[in-house]
């Protein structure tokens, strides 16, 4: 698509008033509903200028598509596509440890865990049924701003809902130790377990 295709239809007065303030480059917002024209107005935005943009997408297919719509020097791109080339180059990861994912049966088996787990306080748990609550708590520190996980991290589910809050505290004691174990074999720069997207 060329530049001059975009220039060729007549805006409507929303459309004009965006490119007026667009071209003061005091910076401009725009919210709009699905289905508006927001992409077809920021075509008219990106044709106004020689200048290059980078138009975020929500996901890859949205990405993908807008890059037929745009001028080769727009880049269309997802968050998450940027983030990852940026800590890719910054940490020199492996692509592996990346786009890989964990799952309850890796931490399982990277961790050796015997088929049932006992702890202290007398709770018995299935390896894989640990594992997920060890992801759970993982999860959880992931999206904090912590540096370190935290036993209020680890979730109450399956079996341990119906736990008071002493049997409970006592597990998430044993249990914190080994989401940091996870955490530090995620962040092994060759080895270890993928780092994923929330690492």
């Amino acid at each position: 698509m060329s530049d001059e295709s975009n220039l060729s239809f007549k805006p409507v007065d929303e459309q004009q008033r965006a490119l007026d303030l667009f071209l003061k480059h005091e910076g401009l917002r725009i919210d709009a509903y699905a289905g508006t024209g927001k992409t077809t107005t920021l075509q008219f935005l990106s044709a106004s200028t020689p200048e290059r943009a980078l138009y975020l997408a929500f996901n890859r297919s949205i990405a993908l598509e807008a890059q037929n719509r745009f001028p080769a020097r727009v880049t269309c791109a997802t968050s998450h596509s940027i983030a990852f080339r940026g800590v890719k180059k910054a940490f020199g990861y492996p692509e592996w440890k990346l786009t890989g994912s964990l799952s309850p049966n890796l931490v399982a088996d990277a961790f050796r865990m015997p088929e049932v787990i006992s702890f202290s306080n007398g709770l018995i748990l299935p390896r894989l049924s640990y594992a997920a609550v060890l992801l759970g708590g993982l999860k959880r520190f992931l999206q904090s701003n912590e540096d370190a996980p935290r036993k209020e991290q680890i979730p109450s589910q399956g079996a341990l809902v119906g736990l008071s809050d002493v049997l409970f505290g006592q597990f998430t004691e044993q249990a914190i130790p080994h989401v940091a174990a996870i955490w530090e074999a995620m962040k092994q720069k060759t080895g270890g377990l993928p780092l994923g997207h929330d690492g």
